[in-house]
């Protein structure tokens, strides 16, 4: 069967490129402006056997006027998948499927990216992930019929290059909620977030898929490359963009990638040990731990106004040795489930490990979880609060940029004619009086 495929490659890959350069480059240099139809839609031809995979391809580009080679590359495609329906998503379209489908987090993701190779990247995840099927790039084409190379009862069908052994991803094959799919997601959408200036191959291509499928390590049906599905034959770069010129992902810089979100959120900022609960001193227990009154009242008093909660907490303790990051990590746990439990969910935690000595730049007084924090979650830092109990968590808060602080009286003694803070309450349980 191998040395089958491996024939119908070479022969596949002899007929792109004969067409291409005989036919397609005298076509388009006699009908410059022709292009060629690609049905959004298409059902199946005759009638195959029943698979596990659904038997749909999808396939998007950033439209559906396309020059001779993409459209001979697509009826060669059709012509070795005739019992299975087509899909053909343009760049609008996409965008729609996912406001439809998709949740708001990922929607916002989604939204952020400024390329249509990376937006193109995450969509065919969401909807083999939702719909199920196959999904193939546009100038991919497989080289035998398709309902041969999937067996009947797989789950999936992934390629991998034998240079490296890594998955690629112009290749999908695979059953609706593959957990693939699903890991392959949570990772784009986290090197999304992290804004972190990467190409489009390791943001949302192929190296998430590749790294998804190797953290579930199950035994997914694979095959190399070669033996399914190919690329470039019936057509190249010149070809595929011949009205979007250079605008192939391989030239745009990292940074231009990514929208640069909107400094939206509004924040209120809590320290922890005197403001959400009880001060007890290098406090790593659970036993240990008691709420401050009035804390989960406030805090869906916040929500409500239109808030998200960040706590930012210096432990020092970690750093001297009295508890290590795993109790921390443990406690952090329990406190988040509490507030969920009360309907507060809190957006996230920072803390810094550090001892004053350490001279690190993230512990308050210092501004570093509060920047780090507005990097990651584009804060609107003048429309945000900062609830502290000591004049640090002040200061940190002003050098970040955030005039609205409350000191609280709940937590270490405080010297309020020489404190900067803009308010002073006995605890948390009245900040629904200022904050409104």
């Amino acid at each position: 069967m191998q040395l089958l495929l491996l024939v119908c490659n070479r022969l596949s890959k002899f007929l792109g490129n004969v067409s291409k350069i005989m036919l397609c480059y005298p076509f388009h240099f006699i009908l410059p402006k022709k292009r060629f139809t690609i049905p959004e839609y298409s059902k199946a031809i005759i009638k195959g056997k029943n698979q596990t995979i659904p038997k749909h391809i999808w396939q998007t580009n950033y439209s559906n006027k396309v020059s001779l080679p993409i459209y001979l590359n697509y009826l060669f495609n059709r012509l070795l998948s005739l019992d299975y329906e087509h899909h053909y998503v343009s760049t609008e379209q996409r965008l729609a499927f996912v406001q439809a489908y998709a949740n708001t987090d990922i929607i916002q993701t989604y939204q952020r990216l400024n390329d249509g190779a990376a937006q193109a990247d995450l969509w065919r995840l969401l909807v083999l992930e939702y719909f199920g099927g196959v999904y193939i790039d546009i100038d991919a084409h497989l080289i035998f019929p398709l309902s041969k190379l999937i067996k009947k009862n797989a789950k999936e069908l992934f390629i991998f290059r034998r240079k490296d052994n890594t998955y690629t991803n112009y290749f999908i094959a695979a059953d609706k909620n593959h957990p693939v799919l699903t890991t392959a997601i949570c990772i784009v959408k986290n090197n999304i977030n992290s804004a972190k200036p990467v190409g489009v191959y390791s943001l949302t291509g192929p190296k998430p898929f590749d790294q998804a499928i190797n953290k579930i390590k199950s035994n997914n049906n694979s095959k190399l490359y070669r033996y399914v599905c190919i690329q470039g034959n019936f057509t190249n770069e010149y070809f595929q963009y011949i009205d979007k010129p250079k605008s192939k992902w391989t030239h745009k810089k990292p940074d231009e990638i990514l929208k640069k979100p909107p400094n939206d959120k509004k924040i209120i900022f809590l320290d922890r040990d005197g403001v959400i609960n009880e001060e007890f001193g290098y406090l790593h227990k659970i036993e240990d731990f008691e709420f401050i009154d009035g804390v989960f009242d406030s805090c869906l008093h916040f929500q409500k106004l239109g808030f998200e909660i960040i706590i930012v907490t210096n432990q020092s303790g970690i750093g001297i040795g009295l508890y290590t990051q795993q109790d921390f990590a443990k406690l952090n746990a329990w406190v988040i489930d509490k507030f969920k439990q009360n309907g507060v969910k809190i957006l996230a935690v920072f803390f810094c490990p550090h001892t004053a000595e350490d001279n690190c730049k993230c512990r308050k007084p210092k501004a570093g979880m509060f920047l780090q924090a507005q990097q990651k979650y584009a804060i609107d830092m003048q429309n945000s609060w900062m609830i502290g109990d000591k004049e640090a968590d002040i200061q940190a808060a002003n050098t970040a940029n955030i005039s609205n602080t409350i000191l609280v009286r709940s937590g270490h003694k405080i010297d309020e004619k020489n404190s900067n803070a803009k308010f002073f309450l006995d605890s948390i349980k009245h900040a629904k009086t200022i904050i409104v």
